[in-house]
Order: C-alpha cells, then structure tokens, then sequence
C-alpha cells in the first residue's frame, strides 16, 4: 500500500510540473503576441501621423465628439484591425474613399470595422474631404433608381455608402459642409435621399435651407407624377413647411379607386390646412366613393382637435360619435380623444386648457344623453372625469389611471 502511495504521489508531481511547464511556454508564446500587435499598432499610427495630408492630432475634444459612435470605436486606443486600412501609401481623401469602396465591394473579415476607421479618416480630415465626397455623390456611380423612385446599388451596397457619406458631410460640418448637402438635396437620386438631406440641413441650419428644400420636394414631385414614384416623403416635405403649392393635387388625389384614402395626401393637407381642413373633411364624409370605415374614421378624427373650437367640427365630431355605421371601437376612439387633442399642456392645464374643457364637459353631456346603454356610455365617462379633472385639480386623485393605448386603425396603402 505505501508503495502504491509513492507512486501515485510521483505521478502527481510530474502531471504538475508538466502542467506549468506547458502554461509558461503558452504564456511566453502569449506575451510576445501581443507585444508584436503593440509595436504594429504603433508604427502604423506613427507613419499615418507624419503623413503632411493628415490632421496630427489624436481622436479627442470636439473631433471625438463629431465622429460617428463607429468611427470613434475604431479609432480610440487598442482597437487592432487586421483588415487593409488605411495605410502611409493612402495620403489624401480620394485614396481614402477609393479604398472604402472598394472594401464596400469586396467585404471581408474585420472589413466594416475598417471602413469605419477610413470614414473617421475622412471626419477627421474636414473640409478637405469635401471635395472626393462630392464627387461621388454627384456622380450616380453604379446606382439605379426602381419604378418606385428608390435608390439601389448592387446589393444595396453603393446605397448604403452614400448613406455613410452624407452622415459624414454632415458630421464634418459648416458652411461648405451645408453648401454639399443642398446640391446633394436639389439633385437627390430618390425621394428618399432628398427628405434624408432636408432633415439633416434643417437640423445643421434651422431654417436656413427652408427654400432650397420646398423646391427639391417639388422637383420630385414633378418626376413622380411622370414615372408614378414615392410621393410621400416630397409630401412630408411641404407640410413641413407648411407650403400650400399642391393644395390642389392633394385634393384631386385624397380618394382612391380602391374607396379609401391616399394617407399621404391626407397627411399633407392637415399639416398645411390645419382648421381650414374640415370643411373639405366635412365634404368628403359625405363622399359616396369613400367605403372604407376607417378612412370615415380618420376624417372623423381630423375635427377631433377642433372639437369646442368650431362648431362644423362640433358637428362632424357629434354625428360620427352616433353614427352606427361605424364600428363601436372606432366611436370610444373618438370620445376618448376629446380629452387628449387640442390642449396645450393636459397634465398642467392652461387657462385656454381649461375653458375649452368646460365647452367639451358640455358636449359629452349631450353625447351620453343621446348614448344610453350603448357601449360608448362607458368612455364617455372616462374622458368626463379626466376633463374635469383639468378644470378642478382637486378631482385629480379620484381620476382612473387611463387606459391602454388603443391601437391604430391598420396603414392604409399610397
């Protein structure tokens, strides 16, 4: 027995001693890696960083906080790419964005993380890039435009780079920055690009573009009514603004063939028309061609905000609220969003707040006198308590928690 004990202790020791014999080897193997990508990481910096074309200064302060979240995790410290990047030989921004396209193109391991560290190249360079962005986008280089208007690459890859391009102009900034994006905007190669690059100047500069903008989406509205495309982010566009210029396509198109609405055209006209919309709301409600019962409902729901306000949208609100044509869950809608649309602050009622909930206080009244037993009586009494508590703040502690969000009628098609 004592000599099995030997030998199973002499066993032991030598498992041991291999075993940290092996894990040093492994663990020098280790440490001269990472030493090895260390000193790689190092020189390559050190190359780009004598580079004259290149800015000398490292990612921080306001360049860190321009660059996209992707570009400054790839270029902040210890973020090893193995992939082709870019290199001493790639000194100016056309080399730059030569070898994203190509890498856009090819794809490869580690291939998007490179081509977020180019693009931080390209943010980091600024106005110089500005130039070889230009011409890119002004180009139309391997893109096609579908019946529909859109913008498509081969593979949506083009597509795609010129999304990452713009965000870059964008992020780069200033006067020459904005000058880029307009033209981009007022040559955009869908309707898509054009409300993309409205947005983006409008949040660079408010206001400033404001024109420039009105005058592309009514550009592409024009191609659209050549080649039947996208209106709706052209549409967007002027209500945005509050244009009136296609007022009268507007109306010409609101009803479709199919009996409902065109939600584009709808969306257009309240945006622009405002209050001066529900006489034409008031007119389509009798409109024999609409048969669809949620686009009754959506006109319904235009005099909602002006419920106490107008009497035609008194009226409007009134009749649909009884009409039983309309389906049940369309009527608690209405009701319940008398005490939702058309104030200025409901959780802290102002004045004007509080008048125009007394007037509504009134009309429910009248409502449920006419209801009944039906089964709108109940979110009548809903939307009662909470208008009241708008007008006596002492109520509030009594009001019900409100009820879930009900769901929207389903999107109609364009």
């Amino acid at each position: 027995m004592k000599k099995l004990m030997m030998v199973l202790g002499a066993v032991a020791a030598a498992f041991a001693l291999g075993y940290f014999v092996s894990g040093q080897r492994w663990h020098r193997h280790y440490a001269a890696e990472i030493q090895r990508l260390q000193q790689e990481w190092s020189q390559q910096n050190a190359a780009i960083a004598q580079e004259p074309s290149r800015p000398n200064r490292p990612l921080s302060g306001t360049a860190a906080q321009s660059a996209p979240a992707g570009v400054r995790q790839a270029l902040e410290g210890g973020a090893l790419v193995s992939a082709p990047v870019a290199a001493p030989g790639l000194s100016n921004p056309r080399e730059v964005l030569a070898r994203i396209r190509e890498l856009h193109q090819n794809g490869g391991p580690n291939s998007q993380r490179a081509i977020q560290r180019l693009l931080g190249e390209l943010v980091l360079a600024g106005p110089q890039s500005l130039d070889a962005i230009r011409e890119f986008l002004t180009s139309g280089d391997g893109l096609n435009i579908d019946a529909q208007g859109k913008a498509k690459g081969a593979g949506g890859k083009v597509g795609a780079l010129r999304q990452e391009l713009l965000q870059v102009v964008q992020e780069i900034g200033g006067e020459q920055a904005e000058q880029l994006l307009a033209q981009i905007m007022s040559q955009a190669a869908s309707p898509q690009e054009m409300r993309r690059v409205a947005q983006a100047l409008e949040k660079m500069a408010p206001g400033k573009y404001q024109q420039a903008a009105i005058a592309a989406a009514t550009a592409q509205l024009a191609n659209a009514a050549n080649n039947q495309g996208d209106i709706g982010p052209a549409l967007e566009i002027l209500g945005k603004y509050g244009d009136r210029s296609y007022v009268q396509q507007a109306q010409a198109m609101l009803v479709q063939a199919d009996g409902r609405l065109n939600k584009d055209a709808l969306d257009y006209l309240q945006n622009v028309l405002r209050q001066d919309m529900l006489p034409l709301a008031a007119q389509l409600a009798q409109d024999p061609r609409i048969t669809d019962a949620r686009a009754r409902e959506e006109l319904a729901r235009l005099a909602t905000e002006y419920v106490g306000l107008s009497e035609q949208a008194n009226q409007m609100w009134y009749q649909s609220a009884l009409n039983p044509q309309l389906p049940d869950k369309s009527r608690e809608r209405l009701i319940r969003e008398l005490e939702k649309k058309g104030f200025e602050n409901p959780k802290n009622p102002t004045p004007q707040d509080i008048q125009l909930a007394q007037v509504r206080l009134q009309i429910l009244d009248n409502l449920r006198d006419q209801l009944q037993a039906s089964p709108q009586v109940g979110a009548v009494d809903e939307a009662r308590l909470r208008l009241a508590a708008m007008v006596d703040p002492n109520l509030r502690q009594n009001t019900p928690p409100a009820p879930d969000k009900p769901n929207k009628p389903n999107k109609q098609p364009r």
